[in-house]
């Protein structure tokens, strides 16, 4: 049957409107509502969980309705906004035999004229439309028209109208069905593809009453229904199918680590890594009760393709744990995650998530006074022999890394509280402070952001020789030591143009050079070449500054013209490195 179209009504100004202008008004607004909701909600029902029927306090031939709001086969809303107060029918005879006659309670949409505008009907009508729910008593069994009434309760009266319960045996209260035709998203407003069901940013909650506050996984089942005490009931369709379900974590390149468990057509629970229950890896589990790990067909109540022992220890892949071990791991790893997104353990010991509140995978700590934190790693050589190095935190408070199985001597790295390290050095005294020679390749670069230390500098950088002293050193009026190695606060007074002195905090033999580089120099190179004073101490060299000039990349640098620098009244920042035999 074709309908009128759908309008509304346009106003405008000076616009002649009636009463029937503003029915039309008023049902195209309730038309619309009624047309959503029949759309969603495909049987009548329920939607707060409210209409709670109960037994007037003090009067069992009333009961007392609470509120709510449902919808009724048309899409109408009946609503009860107060606690709503009926009286219980007297039931006619014949009775049942207990004496007791069970009525369902119902509710349906109720619309009547109400408010009239004067008392003259002449000229005034009624100025309001009072929607209010109407109650009925239909007896156990009798049909109820689901489009019209909402059953919300059930109830027994005894033949003087008295109720005596208000809880049937059978649940009979009437909730709202909704639908969607296509995907439903909630929480998301990507479709899946093939999903009718999609919840994102959030958990799915299934739960059969209201003491459910908070959802603790991504599906989150609370109390059973059917009867059957079953949280959980799935089956597939067709003949000789698997009843296979599929899990999967993620490890730290994201991909999806699979694995499968369910029913096998033939009867068996197993469980195992992929995406089928194939194969005999895993855990199975048949009809009798026998359990097999790696057994797919088990022949006793523990059937293991291994070994297995608990006895005081607890030995995994050993059939002997080792003394002094509570636990012994062998032939595979131990596992230590604080959720459940680790699927393969990739390390003899391998760790997934943190505990406690400060992100921290691994905490050690001795126990006792004077204790080192010592630490042993040893890999193997081609003759099966263990290389052992130790690695730890001293009872000093230094960080050591070394050839052995201890944290003592002077060998190997050591890192101090203050950020020092040491290189054949156990107490490190600058921030690189190496006991030996140093090969560098490349240049090196000290103080400044535009050294020229090249060819004559990387000349004495041979096995032979070993650094001295090095500092940055800014020249003037007030000349000053920047940064350094055994050199002292440079004094202007025995500084002339073209030579200075630069003094050590201890005496220096057999030194090869000392070079340089001056920061406001962009295009020529400074490369000074030192000699003892006459201090009896040796412990001042006298620096002379020769400027080059880059000429070709064949030929490298070549002297070019000396020129006296002004040390003392001009202000550089001269990076000097001494160089000599070890």
């Amino acid at each position: 049957m074709s309908q009128a179209p759908i309008k509304r009504v346009k106003y405008f100004t000076s616009q002649f409107l009636e009463a029937s202008d503003f029915q039309l008004e008023q049902n195209y607004h309730i038309n619309m509502r009624r047309r959503g909701h029949r759309a969603l909600f495909f049987s009548a029902g329920i939607l707060d969980d409210g209409f709670r029927v109960s037994i007037k306090s003090g009067d069992a031939t009333k009961i007392v309705i609470a509120q709510g709001i449902g919808l009724d086969g048309d899409g109408r809303e009946i609503v009860v906004l107060d606690d709503m107060e009926v009286t219980v029918p007297v039931p006619t005879p014949p009775m049942p035999a207990n004496g007791m006659q069970p009525y369902r309670v119902a509710l349906a949409y109720g619309e009547q004229e109400a408010d009239q505008q004067t008392v003259d009907t002449d000229f005034s009508d009624n100025t309001r439309y009072l929607e209010q729910p109407q109650v009925s008593f239909f007896i156990d069994g009798a049909i109820i028209d689901g489009r019209t009434w909402i059953v919300i309760g059930g109830i027994s009266v005894n033949a003087s109208g008295s109720t005596t319960t208000s809880t049937p045996a059978t649940p009979v209260r009437v909730h709202a069905s909704a639908r969607v035709f296509g995907s439903l998203e909630v929480g998301s407003a990507t479709p899946v593809p093939n999903a009718r069901l999609h919840v994102g940013e959030g958990a799915l909650a299934i739960s059969q009453d209201a003491t459910l506050a908070h959802a603790d996984a991504a599906i989150h089942v609370w109390g059973s229904t059917g009867g059957f005490d079953r949280l959980l009931q799935m089956s597939p369709l067709g003949a000789s199918k698997d009843g296979l379900n599929i899990l999967a974590s993620m490890n730290a390149a994201s991909q999806e680590l699979w694995w499968a468990w369910g029913v096998t057509a033939n009867d068996k629970w197993r469980i195992r890594k992929g995406t089928g229950l194939g194969g005999d890896d895993g855990l199975t589990i048949d009809a009798s009760g026998n359990a097999g790990f790696g057994q797919s067909g088990p022949r006793a109540k523990l059937d293991v393709a291994g070994n297995a022992v608990v006895d005081g220890t607890l030995g995994v892949g050993i059939a002997v744990p080792v003394q002094n071990a509570k636990m012994h791991v062998m032939s595979g790893a131990l596992a230590i995650s604080q959720d459940t997104s680790l699927a393969l353990a990739d390390a003899a010991i391998h760790v997934s998530g943190t505990a406690g509140t400060f992100g921290r995978l691994l905490q050690m700590g001795p126990l006792g006074a004077s204790k080192d934190g010592l630490n042993l790693l040893a890999s193997r050589n081609a003759g099966s022999q263990e290389q052992w190095w130790s690695w730890g935190v001293t009872a000093g408070d230094k960080w050591r890394i070394r050839k052995g199985t201890d944290l003592s001597g002077t060998d190997g790295l050591t890192l101090d509280a203050a950020g020092n390290a040491g290189i054949g050095k156990a107490d490190p005294q600058a921030k690189l402070h190496v006991a030996g020679n140093e090969t560098l390749e490349g240049n090196l670069s000290l103080g400044g952001p535009n050294p020229a230390f090249d060819t004559g500098f990387r000349n004495v950088l041979t096995p032979k020789n070993v650094v001295k002293a090095w500092g940055v050193i800014e020249t003037g009026p007030n000349p000053r030591l920047l940064d350094g190695f055994n050199i002292v606060a440079p004094d202007p007074g025995a500084w002339v143009n073209g030579s200075a002195v630069i003094e050590f905090t201890e005496g220096l033999t057999d030194v090869v050079c000392i070079t340089g580089s001056f920061e406001n120099s962009a295009t020529m190179a400074v490369l000074g070449f030192g000699r003892y004073s006459n201090a009896p101490n040796g412990k001042k060299l006298d620096v002379y500054a020769y400027e080059f000039m880059p000429v070709t990349s064949t030929t490298g640098w070549q002297p070019a013209q000396m020129r006296p620098i002004p040390w003392k009244t001009s202000v550089y920042r001269f990076s000097v490195i001494v160089m000599g035999a070890q």
